[in-house]
């Protein structure tokens, strides 16, 4: 991709799109905001991706991929870490 390009993923969110820009580095990572993640464990959602010069002024549109579906898989209960904090009350 060229220097001058920026490119974004979006996908639906539990029915709203969402906005996730890539890691730097990792054309093919997207930093996804933690609140979209949750609601959609275990579905698949539509996803595209948008292309940009990054001079380009926001009210010009960006050019849309075609959709793909994207399974965003269950964490299993055994992979999470149990949460410690010493305030909390039982």
């Amino acid at each position: 991709m060229p220097n001058d390009a920026a490119v974004r993923m979006w996908r639906e969110a539990f029915g709203e799109w969402v906005e996730a820009d890539p890691v730097a580095g990792y054309l093919k990572k997207f930093k996804v905001p933690a609140h979209a993640i949750p609601a959609n464990m275990g579905r698949a959602v539509d996803v595209y991706y948008s292309a940009r010069k990054k001079d380009t002024p926001p009210e010009v549109p960006d050019f849309p991929s075609k959709r793909y579906k994207l399974s965003v898989l269950t964490v299993p209960q055994g992979k999470l870490s149990v949460l410690e904090c010493a305030g909390a009350q039982y």
